[in-house]
């Protein structure tokens, strides 16, 4: 096997119907379809217009995570008021970040190797929206708050909060984001600049989003129905999301008796 070989220790997730790999797993092997297909009622509650509606191109499909507000900021000594300002997915991502601490053994800071994190996300659609448009964010919130609620801030505040001392990385590639971050990880790892890299990303809108139009050529589905590999598949849809992995040097990981995935 290559001297360079990474395996993979742990893995973490936050999906819609699937929070952790295990119930993933198990959705995949019952082909549960985790979408949801809206009703016309439910359209005309989120306020779609009803010639939209009816268009013979509207798509009522999304994935959505649900509880997005539920988030214990004592827990990770966040004040009230900070957690009610600070963008879902730097709240879900941060708890993914302690459970994959947890589930590889690596939780205690005394006796951490060096952890990197390397981490995107989408843009922050939730900040805007809670402090109105004619706000002054930085009187508001304070200079440091509105920097820690950018999306490149994200893995710095990962490694703050859990004590990490290795890089913290913002990596953003569109839709490749989350698999870039992990080769990013991985050179990393190579060179030796941490022992461990948290590689991932999170994706979650802060609004639903019931539906999309159609287009042909495009990347959205004509059905609602999003089929890898399938020769049925027409395109995907909007979905929320977060992952990460952790990475190690496989002889590192084989002799410190790490779990290898």
């Amino acid at each position: 096997m290559s001297e360079n070989a990474i395996a993979i220790i742990g893995v973490t997730c936050r999906l819609p119907l699937a929070n952790s790999l295990d119930v993933l797993w198990d959705n995949l092997v019952a082909g549960r379809i985790l979408a949801k297909r809206y009703s016309r009622e439910e359209l005309a509650g989120f306020g779609v217009a009803q010639h939209i509606v009816t268009a013979k191109n509207y798509v009522p499909v999304d994935s959505c995570l649900p509880d997005i507000d539920l988030f214990d900021p004592d827990f990770f000594s966040i004040s009230q008021r900070e957690a009610e300002l600070l963008d879902p997915q730097h709240r879900i991502l941060l708890e993914c970040a302690w459970e994959l601490a947890e589930v590889t053994g690596y939780g205690n800071p005394f006796r951490r190797p060096r952890i990197g994190v390397f981490t995107g996300s989408s843009m922050n659609t939730y900040l805007p929206n809670v402090i109105g448009s004619e706000c002054d964010l930085a009187s508001l919130m304070g200079t440091e708050l509105m920097l820690t609620n950018d999306k490149d801030y994200l893995p710095a505040r990962i490694s703050y909060k859990l004590g990490f001392d290795g890089p913290s990385v913002t990596v953003l590639t569109g839709c490749s984001t989350s698999l870039t971050a992990v080769h990013t990880a991985i050179q990393s790892l190579l060179l030796g600049e941490c022992e461990i890299a948290f590689a991932g990303g999170v994706s979650v809108h802060a609004h639903p989003r019931p539906g999309y139009f159609y287009q042909r050529d495009m990347i959205f589905s004509e059905d609602g129905y999003c089929r890898p590999f399938d020769e049925k598949a027409s395109g995907t849809f909007f979905g929320d999301g977060a992952g990460l992995v952790a990475l190690r040097p496989l002889d590192d990981a084989m002799r410190n008796g790490d779990t290898i995935h």
